[in-house]
């Protein structure tokens, strides 16, 4: 049997980590064109 509660848990967790990385990117982005 496959955890779906897991699965789920892990796919949220990786598109938060990757929404909060790529919003850093682009912020430090617009700092270095300053």
């Amino acid at each position: 049997m496959i955890n779906m509660g897991g699965i789920s848990k892990g796919i949220y967790a990786y598109k938060t980590v990757r929404c909060d990385f790529h919003a850093f990117i682009t912020s430090w982005g617009k700092f270095k064109k300053r």
